[in-house]
């Protein structure tokens, strides 16, 4: 999995050469994490963070199922304490 402007590519095994099998785009996306298991089907986390008004969020995709259809996500909204 490589992380590029807004998608994470996903390819087959450690092999470049043949392209990428899935691509997961999101506007600002500024990073991604890949669970340690090795069984499948394997997780990742990719995190947008807060932009223009819009609150933070993590969405979580499962691969071989790279599609853009999200398994969980969760926005992240900044708490405002009162003075």
């Amino acid at each position: 999995m490589r992380l590029v402007t807004n998608a994470i590519e996903v390819f087959e095994g450690r092999s470049l050469e043949k392209g990428f099998i899935g691509k997961i785009s999101a506007p600002g996306l500024v990073s991604m994490a890949v669970s340690p298991s090795h069984l499948l089907p394997v997780k990742m986390a990719a995190f947008t963070p807060e932009s223009k008004g819009r609150p933070a969020s993590v969405r979580v995709h499962q691969f071989p199922q790279v599609a853009n259809a999200t398994t969980a996500s969760k926005t992240l909204q900044r708490s405002r304490v009162r003075p």
